[in-house]
């Protein structure tokens, strides 16, 4: 589904993308830029040979220097290139020949040098800058409106779908609806807007015209003044970690940062490893609903986490709550009578008082598969349901297939995912690594186990490790960032989040931009929906030098062997400060 059918244009300009010599497509800038095209025109005519009239007016060109004749409107023009070569009728005739084919394509590089109708449209993308702002603020209004209503409707269906009571109310679907749609608008008509303003910057303007992205994105930033400050965070982070990863992927190709094969794993483990430590000791610092989770799928109960802390903070153990949580476990496990006392019980005996680790972690991990596939079978049918429901029709066997190999995947990570990091806790007090003996250093336990947890993520496909690592560091970021705010390690400004969510928006802005091929396919086809790109709004020159080749282009029937997607390749290889590099 195209999100952009406000704003997305079919242009000729496209085609232009598609050239040989890439260098050739100078950006027109103030000036002088009417007169050279217009010297192009009549380069053109004098090679072409044949006489096909004065150019009509055109965005670039000075009315007072066409005969009042030749100044009225462009009703009699062709629709487009494609129907002024089929209005040729001369090329047509006969076999097509290296003559024709070369009158053809002059032909049409004059329609394009002249201002036709299709480059025209190319152009004016947008008639001016207040007309890029209200489109997108229109745009983005509708959608954050609409977004944020499904988002609210699609936890109850949720629960239905598993069976839960649920009451609807209609307030609460629209609850945050305006404001989200006030901060989308605001969003793309800043950033779409800037761009726009920016579009004809002059060459020695060379770092705007490289960072235009940067400054447009920085400034769109401020549109999360819109949204209620409980729920900025949440946007901050998710901004946040995609900016992380953008910006180690422009340091990489820097050289400042070496290249890993699995650094996606390495970062697993490693934001697993403070996400589980704040869990432990600091729950209150991580998002509620989260806890939640970790709390199902630790599957123990809420007297033996707390005991699980506390035998490294040195605080007394709840015995009585610990006990009756122990008889529902076990069955029949040993009184304990020592609040403090738990350096000196078997490594186990908090987990699994009643039988050995091997045999607790395999029924640990068939606990983990039960309660795991009623979590990713929604994440693997829902999408296909919503976005290629025709794909259940016209495949069903393949398309149903896809999804539970996906689902069992998944499943089988979190469940390892769980039983190495808990299971691993009781090793490693087996081990002697206690409170005793270790001071307060015994804590590190949780983050060692953290980090032997990660290693689950290598089960899953390749394209999924950064995303589940991305998800569990800003788990990990949240954590400690509200561990040091709350214990006044770090006073946070006013609207503090409001400048990080810039920062990192205009991280993303100036890769979508610059650095095409960073952005993972996924966003950037979301992306595409949303921002405008050089190629909808930005004026672009013929080359100074009109070749036979480059006319070749242009001819009836000729095909173009170069793609936009090896253009892009191509444009940020070569670093050309001229020129973004333009999307697929």
């Amino acid at each position: 589904m195209d999100l952009n059918l406000i704003t997305r244009l079919e242009s000729y300009s496209a085609d232009l993308f598609k050239l040989p010599d890439r260098r050739r497509l100078a950006v027109i800038s103030e000036g002088n830029a009417a007169d050279e095209n217009e010297s192009l025109a009549a380069d053109v005519d004098s090679k072409s040979g044949s006489d096909h009239g004065e150019p009509e007016r055109g965005d670039n060109f000075d009315t007072r220097k066409l005969p009042p004749s030749r100044t009225n409107s462009f009703s009699s023009m062709p629709a487009s290139v494609d129907d002024a070569n089929e209005s040729l009728s001369g090329y047509k005739a006969g076999p097509v020949t290296t003559k024709t084919r070369a009158d053809a394509g002059a032909h049409a590089a004059r329609q394009v040098l002249r201002g036709g109708p299709e480059r025209r449209r190319a152009a004016a993308h947008y008639d001016d800058l207040w007309g890029a702002i209200t489109r997108n603020i229109g745009k983005g209004f509708v959608l954050g409106y609409a977004g944020k209503v499904f988002l609210n409707s699609l936890f109850p269906l949720l629960d239905l779908a598993r069976g839960r009571r649920t009451v609807v109310n209609r307030r609460v679907l629209f609850i945050g609806a305006r404001e989200y749609g006030l901060f989308l608008g605001s969003l793309l008509a800043i950033f779409n807007g800037g761009m726009f303003a920016s579009r004809k910057l002059p060459a020695r303007w060379a770092f705007l015209r490289r960072y235009r992205a940067f400054i447009s994105g920085l400034a769109a930033g401020s549109a999360l003044l819109w949204i209620p400050r409980p729920s900025r965070w949440a946007i901050t982070l998710f901004a946040l970690v995609r900016a992380f990863e953008l910006q180690i992927k422009l340091l990489a190709a820097r050289k400042v940062l070496p290249t890993l094969e699995n650094a996606d794993t390495m970062l697993m483990s490693v934001a697993s490893a403070s996400m589980l430590h704040s869990w432990m000791f600091s729950p209150d610092t991580l998002d509620p609903s989260y806890v939640r989770f970790l709390n199902v799928h630790s599957q123990m109960p809420a007297p033996v986490r707390e005991s699980l802390a506390s035998i490294y903070t040195g605080d007394p153990l709840p015995l009585a709550a610990l006990a009756a949580a122990r008889s529902r476990m076990a069955g029949s496990p040993r009184v304990l009578r020592e609040p403090l006392g738990a350096d000196s019980w078997p490594g186990g005996e908090l987990m699994h008082p009643t039988m050995s680790l091997a045999p607790f972690a395999v029924k640990f991990f068939v606990r983990a598969m039960q309660k795991s596939v009623p979590v990713y079978l929604p994440v693997f049918s829902v999408p296909i349901l919503l976005f290629y429901p025709q794909s259940l029709v016209k495949r069903p066997v393949s398309t149903v297939k896809r999804v539970l190999q996906g689902v069992l995947r998944s499943s089988i990570f979190l469940s390892l995912y769980c039983t190495i990091g808990f299971c691993s806790v009781s090793a490693m007090r087996s081990l002697g690594l206690t409170r005793t003996r270790a001071g307060p250093f015994g804590q590190t336990v949780y983050m060692f186990a953290g980090l032997w947890a990660g290693l689950a993520t290598l089960i899953e496909k390749k394209n999924r490790r950064i995303e589940l690592a991305l998800y569990v560091f800003s788990k990990a970021v949240e954590g400690r960032w509200n561990y040091v705010v709350s214990r006044n390690i770090v006073r946070p400004i006013r609207n503090g989040e409001v400048l990080v969510f810039a920062y990192c928006f205009a991280i993303v802005t100036h890769c979508y931009t610059r650095h095409p091929t960073f952005l993972r396919s996924a966003y950037s086809s979301v992306l595409n929906k949303f921002f405008d790109t050089d190629k909808r709004h930005e004026f672009y020159a013929m080359p100074r030098i009109v070749s036979e080749r480059f006319l070749s282009h242009l001819s009836v029937g000729s095909d173009s062997d170069s793609s936009e997607k090896d253009l892009a390749d191509d444009v940020v290889a070569e670093g050309d400060d001229d020129l973004d590099a333009p999307r697929q």
